[in-house]
């Protein structure tokens, strides 16, 4: 007896550690692939997405209803409850006026229209009040699961996948982003820390034992041209610029990557290539929301001036100057002083060997033309 129920607990647990051991996830500029093995036919409420079984292509289906036990489904259930309550409340208001413009009473008693006319009143003034409030918390619900999925109506494959599911999401739904942050306090260096960003709202909660994020497409069909009437020579200068940040890219990820912080649906990350990253686990769910982790963090010296564009504006730019330790792949920064926000969106690019950065504005100097 004690073997018969070890067995379906092992083959469970096994299902379970051979699921998550399957699963990747890999981010592309161009869209995002999403493999594992499924428990049932739930997918998630996206849209645009395709579905194949083994590699074999298998139809998604649209359906209105799905369980509680899939978080975006509790969502979605709780707003067609909301929605219930509200048209109750509207259909008992309509039923109040269908009321008062039926009756007519053969016999007048005022006394007994003044207090069927109060409470009618007091009643509909009452549903007045409960409509609109449900309506708001009704809005919110809805406008935080926009937030989250594209699609209001839950997919499902048309029958369950034995093995693995591979997902493709259109571009737009699953993004990673490099931000870059300066803390400009000291007047001779600048704190440089660098993090990636993953977001989510495809409307598929995602659960990955490995990730990787690439910059650069997926290119899922190649065409290439018969028609060639040029001939083609290597150039040595690319050549050698693209062998020196591949060595960067690697001394980079071995030397410079930052101790990872502890983020509670990221594993450890690294850097496996020229623009390309490596999570050892995600946990991604569909939320439209940020999850960042920091990939470096250090100091360099920095000469600091105050700078001006004339034929561009008439403000003064604080301006630093500084050689980076890896390669900066965005011009766009938050700037930090003292902890404090300067600035979300400031500018930066490589001038004259360095990296420039514009660090703040002197609102004191104007310049003017005479």
């Amino acid at each position: 007896m004690l073997k018969k129920l070890l067995i379906p607990t092992f083959m469970a647990s096994m299902v379970l550690v051979s699921s998550l051991a399957a699963s990747t996830l890999e981010i592309y500029n161009d869209g995002a692939k999403y493999r594992y093995i499924p428990m049932d036919n739930y997918v998630g409420f996206s849209r645009g997405a395709s579905a194949s079984c083994e590699g074999q292509s298998i139809a998604l289906l649209s359906v209105a209803d799905c369980s509680d036990k899939k978080r975006l489904c509790k969502e979605i259930n709780i707003i067609k409850e909301i929605y219930t309550a509200r048209e109750a409340l509207k259909h008992e208001s309509s039923t109040l006026d269908q009321l008062i413009t039926i009756a007519s009473p053969t016999d007048v008693d005022a006394t007994k229209w003044i207090d069927a006319a109060q409470k009618i009143g007091k009643r509909k003034a009452e549903l007045g009040v409960d409509i609109k409030s449900i309506s708001s918390k009704l809005e919110t619900a809805t406008d935080k699961f926009e937030r989250q999925a594209p699609s209001a109506k839950a997919m499902m494959t048309e029958s369950k996948c034995i093995g693995e599911l591979e997902i493709n999401i259109p571009a737009g739904y699953i993004g990673a982003n490099l931000l870059y942050e300066a803390e400009v306090s000291s007047q001779d260096s600048i704190h440089i820390t660098q993090y990636l960003a993953l977001n989510n709202h495809s409307g598929i909660d995602i659960v990955a034992k490995e990730a990787y994020v690439y910059a650069k497409t997926s290119r899922l069909y190649l065409q290439p041209q018969h028609f060639r009437p040029w001939t083609a020579s290597v150039r040595e200068d690319i050549l050698k610029a693209k062998r020196s940040r591949s060595v960067d890219a690697v001394a980079y990820a071995e030397g410079d990557v930052a101790p990872v912080e502890p983020v509670p649906s990221l594993g450890n990350i690294s850097q496996s290539g020229f623009k390309s990253y490596h999570i050892s686990a995600v946990e991604l769910p569909s939320t439209g929301k940020d999850i960042k982790v920091k990939i470096a963090d250090y100091k360099a010296v920095a000469e600091c001036e105050y700078i001006a564009h004339p034929y561009r504006d008439s403000k003064v730019y604080r301006a630093c100057s500084f050689t980076p330790n890896s390669a900066i792949e965005s011009n766009k920064w938050t700037i930090k002083k003292n902890k404090r926000l300067v600035s979300q969106e400031a500018y930066g690019e490589y001038w004259e060997g360095k990296y420039l950065l514009n660090t703040d504005i002197d609102d004191e100097v104007l310049i003017t033309r005479a």
